[in-house]
This record gives C-alpha cells, structure tokens and sequence, in this order.
C-alpha cells in the first residue's frame, strides 16, 4: 500500500482523488481486520501518521511527503464513505 501511494504521489494524484480512494479503500478494510474505524478515528489514524515521530521516520523513509499524503487521503476517504 506504501508504494502505491508513493506512486500517486509521484504522479501528482492529489488524496481525494479516486485512484487515492481505491488504496484507502484497502487501507481501510486492512484495519478493519483489528477494530473497525470510524469516521473520526480512521481520521485520527491518519493524523497520527503525521504526529507520531515513529510512523512519520517510517513514513519519511518512502517517501518526505508520504505520512502526510496518507492523512489526507484518509480524511478524504473518511469524509466521502464513513457514517
């Protein structure tokens, strides 16, 4: 899921667009698998990808601008498809 948002990224796909929706989609369901989200915490989640020093480094790894894509992207997708 990390690469294929790295790719988005580097295509110029902006978090909301439906490509970004079809990865948070599978984002979605993966932790789902755990505790299921919602609208607000799956949002928190991605928040705490940009917030939490471990998860940005990791994050910053892949790609400088990746936990923050995946922050937007996540609200986005919360936004559009989470009650």
């Amino acid at each position: 899921m990390e690469d294929e948002a790295v790719e988005l990224i580097q295509a110029g796909v902006a978090p909301d667009d439906s490509r970004a929706m079809e990865l948070m989609e599978r984002q979605f369901q993966a932790v789902s698998e755990f505790w299921t989200p919602s609208r607000e915490s799956f949002t928190g989640l991605g928040q705490g990808y940009v917030d939490h020093p471990d998860f940005k480094a990791r994050y910053d790894a892949k790609h400088p601008a990746l936990a923050e894509f995946l922050r937007d992207a996540m609200a986005a997708y919360a936004e559009q498809r989470l009650a």
